[in-house]
Formats: structure tokens, sequence, C-alpha cells
């Protein structure tokens, strides 16, 4: 199943990752998921195991993904991470 994707549940994920993950390299950590931004903080890109997402200016996004399951995987798990307070 396809989901809908809305720009500002993975701003949130965003958000939730870098005021509770745990610092990793050039990324932080936090329940499956890499966040990481430009040193300009133009460009935001979350990630897990196989699916990238990589956010720019205005808005656009790109999904590097090895399969449409990997994609709607990574979009159920953000969605779920996006309900967290």
């Amino acid at each position: 199943m396809d989901h809908v994707f809305d720009i500002r549940d993975a701003l949130r994920v965003y958000e939730i990752i870098t005021e509770k993950g745990q610092k990793d390299g050039d990324a932080i950590f936090y329940k499956g998921f890499f966040a990481e931004t430009s040193f300009d903080g133009y460009t935001v890109v979350l990630r897990d195991q196989k699916t990238k997402l990589t956010i720019g200016f205005h808005d656009t996004f790109r999904f590097d993904a090895p399969s449409s399951d990997a994609q709607n995987a990574f979009i159920t798990a953000l969605l779920t991470l996006a309900e967290e307070s």
C-alpha cells in the first residue's frame, strides 16, 4: 500500500530525533532513524538501514530506496514516530 507523504511529518520527526536522540558521528540516531543536516541547515536527511529521505529548500524532497516496499516501510515508521510527543 502506498502512503500519502506529508513533508511536515518528516520535519516533525527530524525535531523529535534531534531532541531525543544520541549523537552518532555526523548524525543523530533515535528509534531506527538517523537525522542529519547540511552546514547551512537548508538540507535535512532522514534515513534508516534501507531508505534515505532528503528534504531540500522550499520543501522539495527525494526518496532513495531499493524498492517501493522499503519506501513504504520507511514512511510507516516515520508516521509512527511523528505521533510521538
